[in-house]
């Protein structure tokens, strides 16, 4: 009997146990469809969770000491690291690409892998607008020219000397410049008139000492009609006079409709397509030149390979970090880094392709230092004349007394 009531007292124990069990449950889902019809009459999405943080405030206060620690090192080296990769990168570029088109004679095709990776990079790093019909005629002299550019330069290094390149390239957009001046009735400076001269006798002993074959030469002048092409743009987008003269006032309005809408675009979307439209039509010169023959008779080995990546790297990281230092340097510090890079390349040819003319390499040095003082002479006028006008539109009475 004590065993039947012991039992029976522990079932109704746990009967009663169910039965609050079920009451909670009953109350809570009470409750939680409540809440979700209140919710829901109220515009909410009720079965939205919320954001959860994945670290709590306490966690994020502790590692913020350290996080502002590294970040204030990373910014202070930041500035040093790109400048010396583009330095470096740009001091071997023009080796790196002679040398890999040496085994393998496809100028057009190369050109095509060298911007590949440049275009992805500058995607990557710059806003760019979409490119729409009126971008495409803002955009379309520059990277024209730009396409023109490249195919001669690269046509020039499998044809020619990279000594012979880095001086023509150095010295011929300032003496183009100059020439520019003089046709406009302007007078050059003695030391500017001194700089030429150095340099184009020196040029002159470069050539001689390792003149080019024929295909290079014509690279070479190719290269210089692009480059007096883009100064004839930029003197014709303020200049319309000479455009009715010479092409007639339909040809011109279709110039300064295309140089309004240049100036419609931004500097990066520019620099974006300036860089990526010239790719393809690049590969299809390539092809149509024969270069897919070459490319598919021939066999590389495994250093033409790895030449042929780094030199695609150091372009691609050239150009990257040449538009990163373009919001931390100013356009000096910039010009004086360009001037250093072409001294690299100097030194990039002898220490790859050893020392060869001692002559050519001592002609091609004075008409670098001749090239870049050149430059660095017109980027001093040029921002004397802007400070000029700049003091002059802050002070109106100026021009009055």
């Amino acid at each position: 009997m004590a065993e039947t009531s012991t039992s029976e007292s522990s079932k109704s124990i746990s009967n009663g146990d169910e039965a609050a069990r079920k009451e909670a449950l009953r109350k809570a889902g009470a409750e939680y469809f409540d809440k979700v019809l209140s919710q829901a009459s109220a515009g909410k999405d009720p079965f939205l969770d919320p954001p959860k943080a994945r670290f709590k405030n306490a966690d994020i206060e502790a590692l913020d000491p350290d996080i502002e620690t590294v970040g204030r090192v990373l910014e202070g080296v930041r500035l040093y690291v790109i400048g010396a990769l583009f330095l470096t990168c740009a001091s071997v570029s023009l080796v790196l690409v002679q040398a890999s088109l040496q085994p393998l004679h496809t100028p057009g095709i190369q050109a095509f892998l060298h911007l590949l990776p440049t275009v992805c990079g500058l995607w990557m790093l710059v806003e760019v607008g979409p490119l729409t019909k009126e971008t495409a005629l803002g955009v379309g002299p520059t990277a024209g020219l730009s396409a023109l550019k490249m195919l001669c330069l690269f046509g020039a290094l499998m044809y020619s000397d990279v000594r012979v390149v880095l001086a023509w390239i150095t010295w011929v957009p300032p003496a183009l410049k100059a020439a520019q001046q003089l046709l406009q009735g302007s007078k050059l400076e003695v030391q500017q008139n001194g700089l030429l001269g150095v340099g184009g006798v020196a040029l002159l002993g470069c050539l001689l000492g390792s003149w080019p074959a024929l295909l290079g030469l014509l690279s070479l002048l190719g290269w210089s009609a692009a480059v007096a092409g883009e100064l004839a743009w930029e003197y014709w987008k303020v200049h319309s006079e000479p455009g009715v003269l010479y092409l007639g006032e339909r040809a011109s309005g279709l110039v300064r409709s295309m140089a309004d809408e240049e100036a419609k675009v931004g500097a990066n979307t520019m620099e974006f397509y300036r860089t990526s439209l010239p790719a393809v039509p690049l590969l299809l010169v390539g092809f149509l030149c024969g270069e897919g023959v070459e490319l598919v008779e021939h066999e590389l080995s495994v250093p033409a390979v790895m030449t042929m990546l780094c030199s695609v790297a150091a372009w691609a990281i050239t150009a990257v970090t040449g538009l990163l230092l373009a919001d931390g340097l100013s356009l000096p510090a910039r010009s004086a880094l360009k001037a250093l890079a072409c001294i690299g390349t100097l030194i990039a040819s002898v220490v790859m392709g050893g020392l060869g003319s001692v002559g050519g390499l001592v002609a091609a040095a004075f008409v670098v230092v001749s090239g870049v003082g050149l430059q660095m002479g017109d980027l001093v006028q040029g921002s004397t004349a802007r400070a000029v006008i700049e003091r002059e539109s802050a002070n109106p009475l100026e021009q009055c007394t």
